[in-house]
């Protein structure tokens, strides 16, 4: 099982904005059809849909490496600010082929205190079964999986809110 944990702060190359305290979960990855991008993606966001009801939707992407983080803040894919570019070649000690072969699945975190851990989930089961992790590895990769899914769950069910609630107001005052 590979599992990497990177510190931005330390790894950042290049920072064109302050936004260090933002939380990107991401859940996929991805190469582009040109093998030239790496997409990592949350579970709901289609690639190259960036209309997300004025929602902050996060899109990470490796372009001929480094790794540039972006934040996509409105409904145009003009409106975003780069937040970190960091070398993921040079951190994971990938080769840039390998970048460009990578198709699995992933949960990709950067928390709030600027830590990337990536986790290939494929050979979750199988490292387990093989006995290359213990059992209180396993389950607390499980807790953390269901952790993703439930706040995909509490994001959606948000979003559904806030856009349900003018037309609640409106109802009311036709009673």
């Amino acid at each position: 099982m590979k599992f990497y944990t990177i510190d931005l702060l330390k790894q950042t190359e290049r920072v064109e904005s302050d936004s260090r305290n933002l939380e990107v979960v991401c859940r996929r990855m991805i190469l582009s059809q040109d093998g030239d991008k790496l997409f990592l993606e949350r579970p709901w966001v289609d690639i190259g849909a960036h209309d997300h009801y004025g929602e902050y939707a996060r899109i990470v992407y490796v372009a001929n490496p480094p790794l540039k983080i972006t934040r996509w803040f409105g409904r145009r894919a003009v409106e975003r600010d780069t937040l970190f570019y960091i070398d993921l070649c040079k951190i994971l000690r990938w080769s840039t082929s390998e970048i460009r072969l990578l198709d699995i699945e992933v949960d990709f975190t950067v928390s709030r205190s600027g830590i990337i851990k990536l986790l290939d989930i494929d050979e979750l089961v199988e490292s387990y079964r093989d006995g290359r992790i213990t059992l209180e590895d396993f389950s607390q990769t499980l807790i953390h999986l269901e952790e993703l899914v439930n706040s995909f769950f509490e994001d959606l069910q948000g979003t559904l809110k806030r856009l349900m609630n003018p037309f609640w107001e409106m109802m009311v005052g036709f009673e």
